[in-house]
């Protein structure tokens, strides 16, 4: 910005010794660097006036008024100002989401976009690349989706004000997946975001008893076999099963276990893979007529609560 310090003779006689001084305002500087610039115009006529360009340059927002006074050796002092409003563009976008969420559910996502500057922003487009590892489930207003591009055309966004946007990810793949945001406007103003989200799997382990036969004679044998299957989305590790049998059913053996009275104590599954399954076996024989039933509990690092299951023999 230039304005100019001028500097005008009213008078009848000759001004002497005219001195200009312009005093810089916080929120402008000049090239010197100096706060207060002087200028010795010499003498004056009558009705002559002399110009002085001053070019600052603008440092902050805001309304900064420039003050300058001329002085002379006999016909004192005058003063005026000029005031100029700085204004500035601004844009600010924050993207803010779930920080941990479980493998085939979804996390959730916020985009706020304002305009922290004094002017209205034309033509705000906002831009959101899902991460690869991942898919777009939902945007919020009638955002426009191609693969893993959301898009928002959000027009004219007046100054000092904001839009929140949302979208929804899903993903199958583990790991840390970050999701980035960015907005651009017509002035050529642009800003990013991102949100970093750790997508974790969890095990689930289906447990099942069967017994082959499940009617036998005192004395008779009979083969219950146990199967765990890992229907989750993470491994699951040290995996231990223990079967309590009743009075009318004893354990005899097992190859994948140990017999104590009348429960058996199954070796533990050192790991368990998503989809993965293992059986073990027990050999029994009927004790006593009835109808028994058979426990066996389960418990892993990963789920570290008793789970049951039963089984119902007849012994005849």
């Amino acid at each position: 910005m230039s304005p100019t310090a001028s500097s005008c003779n009213t008078g009848t006689s000759v001004a002497k010794n005219v001195v200009v001084t312009d005093t810089v305002p916080d929120g402008l500087t000049h090239s010197s660097g100096n706060k207060t610039l002087t200028f010795n115009v010499g003498d004056l006529a009558p009705k002559q006036s002399r110009t002085i360009p001053v070019t600052l340059k603008a440092a902050k927002r805001g309304n900064h008024c420039n003050k300058a006074i001329a002085k002379s050796s006999n016909a004192g002092e005058s003063s005026d100002e000029a005031c100029t409003l700085v204004v500035a563009r601004g844009l600010e976008i924050v993207k803010t989401g779930d920080k941990k969420a479980i493998l085939g559910k979804t996390a959730g996502y916020k985009i706020v976009v304002t305009n922290t500057g004094d002017t209205d922003l034309q033509d705000v487009v906002v831009t959101d690349t899902a991460p690869a590892a991942t898919r777009i489930v939902k945007v919020s207003d009638n955002g426009a989706v191609n693969g893993n591009v959301a898009a928002w055309s959000l027009g004219t966004l007046a100054k000092g004000a904001s839009k929140e946007l949302s979208v929804t990810l899903t993903s199958v793949t583990a790991g840390t997946h970050c999701n980035q945001v960015s907005v651009r406007t017509a002035e050529g103003l642009t800003k990013s975001s991102q949100a970093c989200t750790v997508w974790e799997g969890l095990p689930a382990l289906l447990l099942e008893m069967v017994d082959n036969p499940g009617q036998i004679r005192v004395d008779e044998g009979t083969v219950y076999t146990i199967t765990v299957e890992n229907q989750g989305t993470a491994k699951d590790t040290n995996i231990r099963l223990e079967v309590t049998f009743p009075d009318g059913v004893k354990p005899v053996s097992s190859p994948d276990g140990t017999v104590n009275g009348n429960k058996v104590v199954m070796n533990p599954y050192v790991s368990l893979a998503p989809g993965g399954r293992f059986a073990y076996t027990i050999n029994a024989k009927g004790a006593k007529e009835g109808i028994h039933v058979i426990t066996v509990t389960r418990i892993s690092d990963s789920i570290p609560v008793k789970i049951s299951e039963e089984e119902t023999t007849r012994v005849y």
